[in-house]
């Protein structure tokens, strides 16, 4: 029997098998999640989506892709629109969007996958409908077709105004919301500049990334500029550590190298973004055997070497190892955090 777990923030942090990313019938990538996937694709999956032929309503196709976002696929549903029918065909057919896809999932063997909340954003579906219909299809379908699945939600609002529907079967709730403006800049008990108070803390208090990044900065005794150098610009190292920037996942393994972390640090490390090194896709298996053993080269000079590693194998993952225009923005994109 599978799982079933809500999960607050970004479906692209998920560690699962598939993910599924919604669509119309003459498919193209829309919405707020569209936009997400074509950053996350690098343009592969609009490629693929353009050899696709109309998709009937409900229905679903699957496209293979491997990449640190999934590790087997793509399923593309077309999921239905809101037409003010509460009672009837708009619910029946977003319950059969969310049954087509377990169902082509379990023809591919597929043992997990990770759900947005269909029909929510775009389809101008009502919102409580929609949150019904994917928590009864969804905690049905684990059992039913043996698959874990995680339901993401990707907005603090959405779950605090339906907070009662997410409560009401006392469901697995994990992850957490990226902090609010207000919260980053006006909150009293936020966790920026904690880190001078307290520069070593115990296993049971690094509750965050930020607190997990801050301590093992100082665990290392390292000089912040042996940290950041060449992976980002000192501006942008200030605000990681003061909880204000937005690092992705190739750039915190970086930092880990520059600091000389352990695997098993930068793993939990990452895993508080709800991200990891994912020993199945091929150039995060070789940055985790590099971190196993334990090179003499270290740093910069460690980092460009595994870069050419990593180009050899043709996936576009590279470690960070030059500055970019991105690292001296002081503006931060906070759905990632």
């Amino acid at each position: 029997m599978g799982t079933f777990r809500i999960v607050k923030g970004n479906m692209f942090y998920s560690q699962c098998e598939a993910l599924v990313i919604p669509t119309s019938p003459q498919p193209r990538l829309e919405g707020e999640i569209g936009s997400q996937a074509k950053t996350a694709f690098a343009g592969y999956l609009e490629k693929q989506i353009k050899q696709l032929k109309k998709i009937p309503m409900t229905e679903c196709v699957f496209i293979p892709v491997l990449n640190q976002y999934t590790r087997n696929g793509v399923f593309m549903v077309a999921n239905p629109h809101w037409h003010g029918n509460s009672d009837g065909n708009d619910a029946d057919q977003l319950m059969d969007s969310y049954f087509n896809v377990l169902t082509l999932a379990s023809k591919y063997d597929i043992k997990s996958i990770a759900f947005p909340i269909l029909s929510i954003g775009a389809n101008r579906f009502n919102k409580r409908i929609a949150i019904e219909v994917a928590l009864d299809a969804l905690s049905t379908g684990a059992e039913d077709y043996d698959i874990d699945i995680d339901l993401f939600v990707f907005h603090r609002n959405i779950y605090k105004n339906y907070r009662d529907l997410f409560d009401e079967k006392k469901y697995i709730i994990v992850g957490e919301f990226p902090p609010s403006e207000k919260e980053r800049d006006f909150y009293p008990d936020r966790e920026r500049f904690f880190w001078y108070e307290k520069p070593i803390l115990s296993d049971f208090e690094v509750d965050s990334f930020i607190k997990c990044f801050v301590n093992m900065v100082q665990t290392s005794q390292k000089h912040h500029n042996e940290i950041y150098d060449g992976v980002v610009s000192k501006e942008f190292f200030s605000r990681l550590m003061n909880g204000k920037a937005n690092p992705d996942k190739y750039t915190v393994v970086s930092l880990c190298i520059n600091m000389g972390a352990s695997l098993e640090d930068a793993q939990k490390l990452l895993t508080f973004r709800g991200e990891k090194l994912n020993e199945d896709f091929p150039p995060d298996k070789y940055i985790m055997d590099e971190f196993e053993n334990k090179p003499k080269i270290k740093g910069v000079s460690k980092i460009e070497e595994m870069n050419i590693e990593l180009d050899k194998m043709g996936y576009g993952v590279r470690l960070k190892s030059v500055l970019s225009k991105e690292d001296t923005k002081t503006k931060v994109n906070s759905k990632y955090i």
